[in-house]
């Protein structure tokens, strides 16, 4: 099992991730598609603040499925 290191710490990175969160919210409101746009609003952030905390497999995963959805969802496939 490979040891993760962080870029930055807990602190930092849960605020980036909530200033992202936000900054994606105001432009879901803003263009008025919520459906499947919600799914990279919420995925975005989560995979960010992973990556920032060094757990690399996790935000591959988050990432796979938040951004999957979006995709098959927006695409029709």
């Amino acid at each position: 099992m490979s040891e993760h290191h962080p870029i930055t710490s807990r602190k930092k990175a849960q605020a980036l991730s909530t200033a992202l969160f936000l900054i994606g919210l105001a432009t879901l409101i803003f263009v008025d598609v919520w459906w499947p746009g919600i799914m990279l609003i919420i995925g975005l952030p989560l995979a960010l603040r992973q990556y920032l905390l060094g757990r690399t497999y996790d935000m591959m995963v988050t990432l796979f499925v938040f951004v999957g959805t979006f995709v098959s969802v927006q695409f029709d496939i």
